[in-house]
């Protein structure tokens, strides 16, 4: 492992802070076999103060963080979010901090340890929320799919099995364009409803008076009739309708790879794209070991010999060993 360091430009851990001190692999360590080294801990709650050795996972960084206190409906308990927001946000803020840590490598010569904390990383996605409190001294609260300042702002049944659309009204002439688009129904002039303020003092009745359109349609019907009057609304897709959905085909984002033990597969492409390239890369997940050859021979300069050791020894097999 030292030998790889010592040719490596950076070193990404994720452990308990205890870990690479313990295998003797701390920053310290580390920087005597390369001394320009950028090393990058990402510890559940960082690597001081009173909870330092405690463990993380992803719904209970969620939670520490504040996250799942403003997750959920109204009046009811905290949720974990629908996705584990810890893992990806935090992988973006080490994607960002690695490029910068190198830039200044670049023009000072010196490398330098990074830390990516889980829980501080999901804190910073919602800075609002503490902003919020600081200005007015109101805890932020659990409002659904709702919003503070945007009605309707809700997600509504369709017609059809679990069918839903999304609907986003941000303002008095959006209001108007969404009434219109609606056929303009007589509830639409009541005089609670007139304006931003009446219609979030009114959600209840509101959010019940639009449902009773959208489940007359389909979510696409629903959501292709908003849009053409210029009012934000999305079709709640699956996983499946997502996979096949015209929109992403056309665009060409889905990637296909032909995996030797998984076999073929479809998934999401890069979520960016350069004039020069696109979202595709068509690179598969690797083999297990597939390139051990290409560290050790390419990377470490390392002979037969001394590979075949390695082997033996299990510390870099060719199958998995059960130990």
């Amino acid at each position: 492992f030292r030998e790889l360091v010592s040719v490596s430009d950076v070193v990404l851990e994720n452990y308990s802070p205890r870990v690479m001190p313990n295998l003797s692999l701390s920053y310290e360590s580390l920087v005597k076999v390369r001394p320009d080294l950028i090393m990058v801990s990402m510890p559940g709650l960082g690597e001081s103060g009173p909870w330092v050795n405690h463990i993380s996972f992803g719904p209970g960084t969620d939670a520490l963080s504040g996250l799942s206190d403003v997750t959920g409906y109204e009046g009811g308990p905290p949720h974990k979010p629908g996705n584990f927001y810890a893992d990806p946000n935090s992988a973006f803020h080490v994607a960002t901090s690695i490029m910068a840590a190198l830039r200044q490598r670049h023009r000072t010569g010196r490398g330098q340890h990074v830390q990516v904390v889980l829980r501080e990383a999901t804190m910073a996605i919602i800075g609002e929320q503490f902003l919020g409190y600081q200005l007015n001294g109101k805890p932020p609260q659990r409002m659904g799919s709702r919003h503070p300042s945007m009605a309707p702002h809700n997600v509504y049944r369709c017609n059809g099995d679990d069918a839903w659309v999304v609907i986003a009204v941000e303002s008095d002439d959006e209001w108007q364009r969404f009434c219109s688009a609606i056929g303009e129904p007589k509830w639409c002039r009541e005089r609670r409803f007139a304006d931003t303020a009446g219609r979030l003092k009114n959600q209840d009745a509101l959010d019940a008076l639009v449902q009773t359109w959208t489940e007359q349609r389909t979510k696409y019907e629903a959501m292709n009739i908003l849009q053409s009057h210029g009012v934000k609304a999305g079709a709640v897709i699956t996983a499946p309708e997502a996979m096949e959905d015209p929109h992403y085909v056309e665009r060409d984002f889905f990637d296909h790879t032909n995996h030797p033990d998984a076999g073929k597969a479809t998934h999401p492409g890069v979520p960016w794209r350069f004039t020069t390239s696109g979202s595709n890369t068509g690179q598969r997940a690797p083999m297990f070991a597939e390139h051990n050859d290409w560290v050790l021979r390419e990377l470490l300069d390392l002979g037969d010999d001394e590979i075949a050791k390695l082997r033996q020894d299990a510390t870099t097999p060719l199958e998995p060993v059960d130990r």
